[in-house]
C-alpha cells in the first residue's frame, strides 16, 4: 500500500458513517441548547468575562458544535453511501419497536423537563420514574412503586444533602 492512497480498512463503513452521523447531530443539539442555557447565566464577575459563570459552558458549547460539525462535513466526504444509509435507517427504523420505545423514553423526558419548573419537583420526578418504569415494565406495580420512591428520595433528598446542591 502506498502512503498517498487511503486505507480502505480505515474508511468508515455506511452503518459507521451513519452512527457517526447521527452522533454528531446529537451532539450538536446537545450544544445548542448548552449554549441557550448558558445565556442564562450571569457575566458579572470581579475579574471579568472570562471568570464569569456564562463562559464556561458557552466556550464548551462552541467547541462541542464546531467540532460536531467536523464530524459530519468529515463523514460525508469520506463515505459518499451515508447520504443514502440516513434515508434508509429512517425508513427501516419506523418499522423497529427498538427505535419507537426510544423515541417514546425521549418524549417522556421532554416532558419531564418541561413540567419541572412548573410541577413540585419532588411529585413530578415521582410520576416520571414511575411512568418510566411502567412503560419499561420493571416488575409488578408494587415494585415500580417501590423503585420509584426509593429513587425519588435518592435524587430529591439525599443527592442534594450530599453534594449541597439546591433542587430545580
Amino acid at each position: 500500500m502506498k502512503d498517498n492512497q487511503p486505507n480502505e480498512q480505515m474508511k468508515p463503513s455506511g452503518h459507521d458513517a451513519l452512527s457517526d452521523i447521527l452522533a454528531a447531530c446529537c451532539f450538536l443539539l446537545f450544544a445548542i441548547l448548552m449554549f441557550i442555557g448558558a445565556t442564562q447565566f450571569t457575566y458579572k464577575s470581579n475579574m471579568g468575562f472570562i471568570t464569569s459563570a456564562g463562559f464556561t459552558p458557552m466556550l464548551l458549547s462552541v467547541l462541542v458544535s464546531v467540532l460536531s460539525v467536523i464530524l459530519i462535513v468529515e463523514t460525508l466526504k469520506k463515505n459518499r453511501s451515508a447520504r443514502l444509509s440516513i434515508s434508509e435507517w429512517f425508513q427501516n427504523a419506523r418499522g423497529d419497536e427498538a427505535v419507537r420505545r426510544s423515541v417514546a423514553l425521549i418524549i417522556m423526558t421532554g416532558f419531564y423537563i418541561v413540567l419541572v419548573g412548573v410541577v413540585n419537583f419532588i411529585l413530578i420526578t415521582f410520576v416520571f420514574l414511575f411512568v418510566i418504569y411502567y412503560y419499561l415494565q420493571v416488575g409488578k406495580i408494587w415494585r415500580v412503586l417501590l423503585y420509584s420512591a426509593m429513587n425519588t428520595v435518592l435524587i430529591a433528598y439525599i443527592v442534594p444533602t450530599v453534594y449541597q446542591m439546591p433542587l430545580p
